[in-house]
This record gives C-alpha cells, sequence and structure tokens, in this order.
C-alpha cells in the first residue's frame, strides 16, 4: 500500500518545481509576429492589407489567450510585438496608397487641363506635343510656331492631328467653352508607370441654350528607366462619351398615323 502522506523526495519535488515553472509560448503570439514581420508589403498596394490586419488579430487572440490561462502560457512580448506591427503597417500602408493615389490624380488632372486650355486659347501646338512619346517632343520656346515653319514634316504631323473631331471641336469653340472634371473613371498601372481615364464635360452656349458633352481621355504617366524622371503623355483623347449615369435626351413625341 502506497502511503500518500509521505513526503517528496528531494528528486521529486525538484521535477514538480519544474513542471510548476514550466509556460507554453502562444501559437497564436508566434503567428502574429511572423504576420507582423510581413506587414511592410501593405505598403505595395491593397493586395498585401491583409498581412496586417491578420498580424493585429492573431495578437489580440493570443493576448486574450495569455491573460486567461496565466501562468502557464507565455509570449505576451512577442503578442504585442506582432500587434504593433500590424498596427503600424496597417495604417501606414493605407495611408500611403490613398496619398501616392490622390497625387497621381491631381497631376493627370493638371496635364488634361493644361491641354484643354492650349486648344480653348486657339495654340494647338504645345498641345500637340503633349501627345507625343516624351523622347520625340520638341522644345517650342518662345515661338511655337517656329518648328512648324521650318519642319514641313512636323507641320504635316499637326496638321492631321488637327483634323480629329475633338481637336476641331475645341478650337472652333475657344474661350467659349467650359471644362470639367466629371469623374476619373479609370486608374491603371502600366509596366513602366501609371495611367488614368479621365471624363470631362464640355459645355457652351448655342445661341440662348447651354449644350453640354462629354470627352475621355486618357493620360500616362512613365517613369524614365535612366533618369527616373516622370514625365506625363496624353494617349487619347475623343468626344461623344455618354457617361451612364448621364440622362438620356427625351424623344419628342411622335404623331400616330391614322
Amino acid at each position: 500500500m502506497v502511503d500518500t502522506n509521505s513526503t517528496v523526495g528531494p528528486e521529486m519535488a525538484g521535477d514538480v518545481e519544474a513542471v510548476d515553472s514550466y509556460r507554453g509560448l502562444s501559437v497564436a503570439a508566434v503567428i502574429s509576429l511572423l504576420l507582423g514581420l510581413l506587414s511592410p508589403l501593405a505598403l505595395l498596394g491593397p493586395m498585401f492589407w491583409a498581412a496586417p490586419l491578420a498580424a493585429c488579430v492573431a495578437g489580440a487572440v493570443a493576448l486574450w489567450r495569455i491573460e486567461r490561462y496565466r501562468p502557464h502560457l507565455g509570449g505576451k512580448a512577442v503578442a504585442v510585438a506582432g500587434l504593433l506591427l500590424g498596427l503600424l503597417f496597417g495604417v501606414g500602408g493605407p495611408a500611403r496608397w490613398l496619398s501616392y493615389r490622390w497625387a497621381i490624380d491631381r497631376q493627370g488632372e493638371a496635364v488634361v487641363e493644361q491641354w484643354f486650355e492650349d486648344l480653348k486659347r486657339g495654340n494647338p501646338a504645345p498641345a500637340f506635343q503633349l501627345t507625343l512619346v516624351p523622347s520625340e517632343r520638341h522644345e517650342l520656346g518662345d515661338d511655337p510656331w517656329d518648328l512648324y515653319r521650318r519642319d514641313p514634316s512636323e507641320r504635316a504631323k499637326l496638321a492631321i492631328w488637327m483634323t480629329r473631331p475633338l481637336v476641331r471641336t475645341m478650337l472652333a469653340l475657344d474661350s467659349r467653352a467650359t471644362v470639367r472634371l466629371y469623374r476619373v473613371k479609370d486608374r491603371h498601372k502600366i509596366t513602366d508607370g501609371d495611367a488614368l481615364e479621365l471624363v470631362y464635360a464640355i459645355s457652351y452656349h448655342d445661341g440662348h441654350r447651354l449644350r453640354t458633352f462629354f470627352a475621355i481621355v486618357m493620360v500616362a504617366r512613365r517613369l524614365d528607366p535612366q533618369t527616373g524622371e516622370a514625365r506625363w503623355q496624353l494617349v487619347y483623347a475623343r468626344g461623344g462619351y455618354r457617361p451612364k449615369d448621364w440622362p438620356a435626351p427625351a424623344r419628342k413625341p411622335t404623331t400616330p398615323v391614322g
């Protein structure tokens, strides 16, 4: 018969003390830290925003479990580190992305507005230069027409471009046209930069009636691989675009036959 009241020997006492002092490491805390170390990827774009979010969730779960099973579960410092990394890049990633997108939108809009302004003022030469690949552009100087007077081939290119419907319309309307941004239709990531599709509402007075039509314009911001300089190009501009939320023109009633 085993005597339960007998004292524990020194060897057994050491084993009991070791068991009592053992604390397991929270798996959730380790996962939180690993996800936190991946969280800087959130600076690259929305596709990586799940990493800091998951790091925060795992860190919060780990802290809750560590508090509940104290003192048998450890890893609080690991969980806090993962949680802080998740919070840092969970806020910094979207903030950086949104500020970058805002800056790209403003720059693209400024380029298009300058293009429209040149046409309204009857200066198609600088407007045409904006449509060329940056490496093919010419410095026009104080007299934008000097190049085209001297170079027949460049003059022919400009003449052909000026026959495009939207260009002809804007030159004909001149300062009577009012151009305003209607919406940013789309944003694209291209191999060497960014591209925007912008919709503009163009209004003018036809007698006593105000008329409005829409144009869709695409501009691209490309980085020069050698200098790292960003240059904008107006890729295309087309009139006759109708936004889906713009009301259709009212149809005239037809007289019934018979």
